[in-house]
C-alpha cells in the first residue's frame, strides 16, 4: 500500500477528531500499515453517508479506494468485499466502466477466498454490468464490443447459476440477477427482447414482494425502453406514464425524463421531447454521469442530422 505524507495528515486529524483528547504528541500519529489502514476504514464508514447524499461521488471512490486497501491489508475480507461492491456501483454510476470492471474481478477473487456463494453471484452480475457499459460504448458490432458482450453474458449466466443453487431463497439477488440479465439482452446488439422481458417481469414481482420499490421503478424503466425497441409505442407510453409521478431519485428520474424524450420523439412530438432531454441531460451532468451525457447528446445530434 503506497503512503503519501498529505494522507497520513488527513487521517491523523480524522483520528484526532474522533478522540476526546485535545492535544497529544507525535506518537498519536498512526504509527506503521496496520494502523493507517484501520484508519482508512473508520474514516471512510464516518464519511460514506455524507458523501453519497451529497453525490460527492468522486470523493466516496477515493476514500472508498484506500479503505479496500487498508482493510485487504489488514486481512479483513469481509469488510474489504462490502466496501469493494459500493466501489464497483459508484464507478459504474458515473459510467467508468473499466475501473468498475477492475473492482469487481478483485471483488469475486476475494468472494471466491471468503467461499460465500451470495457475494460471489452479486460480484458477477456486477461484473456482466460492467462489460456490458464497455459493450454498449464500443463501436457498433466491432469486436471489442462483440467480447464484451459475450463476457458480459458469460457472467451473468455464472451468477445465476450460483444464485439458483446455493441462494434458492434470496429473491432479491435473483432479482437483480434478472435486471441486469434484462439489460444485456436489451443492450446486445445480439440480444434476444424476448427473453429480457420476460427477465424484467419475474424481477419486478420479486422487487415488489421484496419491497424493493426503487428497483422496481428501475426495472419498469428500462422495460419502457424494451417496448421501445420493439416499435411498441402504446405500451411504451403506458409504462412511463405510470412512473410519472412516482420516479423521485435523482438517477431514475434521469432515466425517466430520457425514456420520455425517446418516446415523445418517435410520436413525432420533437419539441416536447427536446424539452424532456434537456432536463434529462441536466440530471445527467449533475450526477457526473458520463456515460449517460454522452447518450443524450447523441440524441440531440442524431435528430438533428
Amino acid at each position: 500500500m503506497q503512503v503519501n505524507p498529505s494522507r497520513i495528515l488527513a487521517l491523523t486529524c480524522f483520528a484526532l477528531l474522533q478522540s476526546p483528547v485535545l492535544f497529544c504528541d507525535s506518537d498519536s500519529a498512526p504509527k506503521n500499515f496496520r494502523e493507517l489502514g484501520q484508519l482508512d476504514i473508520d474514516a471512510y464508514y464516518f464519511n460514506i453517508n455524507d458523501f453519497v447524499q451529497n453525490k460527492q461521488w468522486r470523493r466516496a471512490i477515493i476514500m472508498g479506494k484506500n479503505a479496500f486497501e487498508g482493510a485487504v491489508s489488514l486481512q479483513k475480507l469481509d469488510v474489504a468485499w462490502k466496501i469493494g461492491d459500493t466501489l464497483v456501483s459508484h464507478n459504474f454510476f458515473l459510467g467508468d466502466f473499466e475501473e468498475a470492471l477492475r473492482q469487481g474481478l478483485e471483488n469475486q477473487k476475494i468472494a471466491e477466498l471468503l467461499a460465500e456463494p451470495k457475494k460471489m453471484a452479486k460480484s458477477l452480475y456486477k461484473i456482466s454490468a460492467a462489460y456490458r457499459g464497455i459493450g454498449d460504448s464500443s463501436s457498433i458490432h466491432s469486436e471489442s464490443q462483440i467480447q464484451s458482450f459475450q463476457k458480459s453474458r458469460d457472467a451473468i449466466k455464472k451468477s445465476l447459476q450460483i444464485a439458483e443453487e446455493k441462494c434458492p431463497l434470496e429473491q432479491s439477488l435473483r432479482a437483480k440477477i434478472l435486471f441486469n440479465l434484462g439489460a444485456l439482452e436489451s443492450q446486445d446488439p445480439k440480444g434476444d427482447l424476448t427473453k429480457a422481458k420476460d427477465a424484467y417481469t419475474e424481477a419486478i414481482v420479486l422487487f415488489e414482494r421484496t419491497g424493493r420499490e426503487d428497483y422496481r421503478q428501475r426495472t419498469l424503466l428500462r422495460l419502457g425502453k424494451l417496448y421501445l425497441l420493439q416499435k411498441n409505442l402504446i405500451d411504451a407510453r403506458a409504462t412511463c406514464e405510470c412512473l410519472r409521478n412516482l420516479v423521485s431519485d435523482e438517477r431514475s428520474l434521469m432515466h425517466f425524463f430520457y425514456l420520455d424524450a425517446q418516446i415523445l420523439s418517435s410520436e413525432g412530438n420533437w419539441p416536447h421531447a427536446c424539452e424532456s432531454s434537456e432536463k434529462a441531460l441536466a440530471l445527467a451532468i449533475k450526477l457526473e454521469a458520463k456515460a449517460d451525457i454522452q447518450r443524450i447528446q447523441e440524441f440531440f445530434t442524431n435528430k438533428e442530422k
